[in-house]
């Protein structure tokens, strides 16, 4: 049976819904797309809103500026380092950019410490 291709509900996503999101007798289970539905619960937002935040960045890192592009678009054997990651407070859960996944880990190691962020600036000052 041919099932008619669902267009996420989100404005500016684009994304189509996954088949499963479509009933037996062609009903409508869901209107958003799986991208759409993992951003509404984890940071309130929707896909589009992650295009345009991409869009607004020119596709570069916050951080390094480096090109960074959506999960799936990476390359094999990059080892996902360019993909966009969602960067968020941990003590507020206040989204702030979109970072490299290497930038992403580099401040999570610091755990968003300005002060150690700072020392380690020093110390790469002090050996240049």
């Amino acid at each position: 049976m041919y099932k008619k291709e669902i267009i996420c509900k989100h404005e500016g996503c684009g994304n189509i819904c996954p088949p499963e999101r479509v009933g037996n007798k062609g009903k409508i289970q869901a209107k958003q797309c799986r991208t759409c539905s993992i951003l509404m619960s984890k940071y309130g937002i929707h896909n589009g809103t992650r295009k345009q935040m991409m869009q607004e960045q020119n596709c570069k890192c916050a951080i390094c500026k480096k090109e960074i592009v959506f999960q799936g678009q990476t390359k094999k054997g990059d080892k996902g380092y360019n993909a966009a990651v969602l960067d968020h407070c941990h003590k507020t859960g206040k989204l702030r950019k979109l970072l490299c996944g290497a930038c992403n880990l580099s401040i999570g190691q610091f755990e968003d410490s300005i002060e150690s962020l700072q020392s380690a600036i020093d110390y790469l000052k002090k050996f240049q």
